[in-house]
Parts: structure tokens; sequence; C-alpha cells
């Protein structure tokens, strides 16, 4: 509930949907990496506190994340075939859940569970590097098909944020 309200809050203060993607990745790996060192075997309680806050960074993140999303995967797979695309991207998410949930059965993870973390950092370490690639890859397909770049959707779109500094960008925002 905070991640979602959170989520309206930065897309109606002009934040794009795909920034906010971004974000909610670097958050996540942020969390991960806390975790990383933190569930050690023996921890302290101040290890447990911290472990507990960078889970509920990790719900804040994974609240922003869902509602962003959903809004790029409209943008960018068609209607028609969205069921059976996302269908597929559920194998491997499914299996990624299984085999961590079965190496908790495994006696090293067992005792120090610091590998799975270190696991899903590096997953969310790569999905912040795709949603980098993502962010370039979207603006430059959305440039070949105009057969050039047109600054004014481009801005408005919000996806050459942070990327492109040009001087006309900053005439059309304003």
């Amino acid at each position: 509930m905070v991640g979602s309200a959170l989520f309206s809050i930065l897309s109606h203060r002009g934040f794009t949907e795909a920034n906010i993607l971004k974000n909610c990745l670097v958050m996540i790996s942020a969390s991960m990496a806390v975790c990383c060192y933190t569930a050690r075997p023996n921890a302290t309680s101040l290890d447990t506190v911290i472990s507990f806050i960078a889970f509920l960074v990790l719900e804040v993140a994974i609240g922003m994340y869902f509602p962003a999303i959903t809004y790029l995967r409209s943008q960018v797979i068609p209607e028609s075939h969205r069921a059976n695309v996302m269908n597929w991207f559920r194998v491997p998410m499914n299996v990624i859940t299984c085999g961590a949930l079965l190496c908790l059965h495994v006696e090293t993870i067992s005792n120090d569970k610091r590998i799975v973390f270190g696991a899903c950092l590096v997953l969310s370490l790569l999905g912040t590097f795709l949603c980098n690639r993502f962010i370039l890859a979207f603006r430059d397909e959305n440039a070949s098909k105009k057969g050039g770049i047109d600054i004014e959707n481009d801005v408005k779109s919000g996806l050459l944020d942070d990327v492109i500094k040009h001087p006309k960008l900053e005439e059309v925002g304003e």
C-alpha cells in the first residue's frame, strides 16, 4: 500500500514509469546487499533490526515496482499477445523461485542465508542493468519509427530523462 501510494505521488510529480522502475530496482538491490551482510550466522540484535528495515524498504520498492511494470508492459507488449508473452515469462520466474526454495533444504544454505540473498542481489542488479538497456532501446526504437528524433515527444515520454542532455530539450521542457 505504501509503495503504490508512493508510486502515485512520484508519477503525479513528473517522474516517468521507467525511472520509477529503475529506482525500484536500485532500492531492491540495496536492500538485498544489506541483507547479504546482516543475515550472517550468529547475527546480533542490531543486525536483525537492520535486516528488518531492509525488508521494509524491499516491500516499499515492490509496491512501487508492480504499478510501474504494469504500465510499461501495457506500452510495450500488444494487448493481443500480452497474456501469452507474460505466461512464457512466468516459467523462468517460477523455476527460479522453486530453485531458491529447494536450496533452503541444502545444509550449507540453510545455515547461512546470505547465499540466497547474494543470488537475489545478482538478479536485482541484472534487472537494473536491463532496465537501463530497456530505457535506451525504447528511446532508439521510438526514434527509428519516427524517422528521426522528435524531441518534443521524447521529452513528454520522459524516457530521455537522465540519458541525454540536449540544448533543445531544455527549450521544449520549459
